[in-house]
């Protein structure tokens, strides 16, 4: 595993050693992002072909669960984002499932975590590509249904690069935060009117392009004339349990969205997915 190392008003956050729901909460209920000192290379993890496999970090899917209520209950601008890997499908279930095939990318923006709702419904992601949008409540709640295993909290560094100069990057605990906060640099470097290039890249579905810049929800760039040329890309980092952190993709897959705010009607059948 991959450790970081946080600054937070002078005093230093070595390898995670506050306990997990104080440090996301301070991220999740703030405004600004803590900067990283210094972040480890990039880890991978292997494909696993066995449902009983599991990392040994200790997140399950109840304690992701309740990280999402809580962060919920506060009725936030930004919701949360993880994964839940699950190590049987029941009556679906196929020993040749790799650990791709078994992780569902899911939000804190679902009724089972939202206050005050009438609904438990929990939308999904499969992120080997095939599986959109499943109502994963409906068949973790079968007899003989889904059982989740290791789960894991998902955040965002933003990382930027000036003229092949690495500058300190930031760390957010939402997607979103930190496509904004790339925006606003692109703008304030390429001198362009944030609120018009926000509206632009929500309008064209994550995605805005031009002669002098490009942005996505993963990478933008900017040749800014005298002011120099900028790169920036959002990372995802995993939280696995209290002490470990993994840093770049969960497991070999193609590029991936993890983001899921917002559930959609439009299922496909899978793994018995309505």
């Amino acid at each position: 595993m991959a450790f970081l190392f946080f600054a937070n008003t002078g005093n230093k956050v070595s390898g995670i050693s506050l306990s997990l729901l104080t440090f996301l909460y301070r991220f999740a209920s703030g405004s600004e992002a803590f900067p990283l000192l210094r972040a480890a290379r990039p880890v991978h993890y292997k494909s696993l072909g066995s449902s009983k496999n599991e990392r040994t970090g200790t997140m399950k899917y109840l304690d992701l669960a309740q990280i999402f209520s809580a962060h919920e209950a506060n009725h936030p601008r930004y919701h949360l984002d993880g994964l839940i890997t699950f190590s049987d499908f029941g009556p679906f279930e196929n020993p040749s499932y790799t650990q791709l095939d078994r992780t569902y990318a899911v939000s804190s923006n679902n009724k089972a975590f939202l206050p005050n709702r009438l609904g438990f419904s929990i939308f999904g992601t499969c992120l080997n590509g095939k599986d959109p949008h499943v109502r994963l409540e409906h068949y973790m709640r079968q007899p003989n249904g889904w059982v989740p295993g290791e789960s894991c909290l998902i955040f965002y560094q933003l990382q930027c690069v000036s003229d092949r100069e690495f500058l300190q990057p930031s760390l957010y605990p939402t997607q979103r935060q930190a496509i904004e906060s790339m925006l606003q640099d692109l703008c304030t470097h390429g001198r362009l009117e944030y609120d018009d290039v926000l509206a632009a890249f929500d309008n064209g579905n994550g995605q805005i392009s031009s002669n002098e810049f490009e942005a996505s929800r993963s990478s933008a760039w900017l040749n800014a004339g005298s002011a120099g040329n900028w790169d920036w890309v959002i990372q995802p980092i995993y939280l696995y349990d209290t002490k470990k952190l993994a840093v770049g993709v969960p497991f070999p897959t193609p590029e991936c969205n993890h983001g899921t705010s917002g559930p959609s009607e439009k299922q496909k059948d899978n793994k018995g997915g309505v």
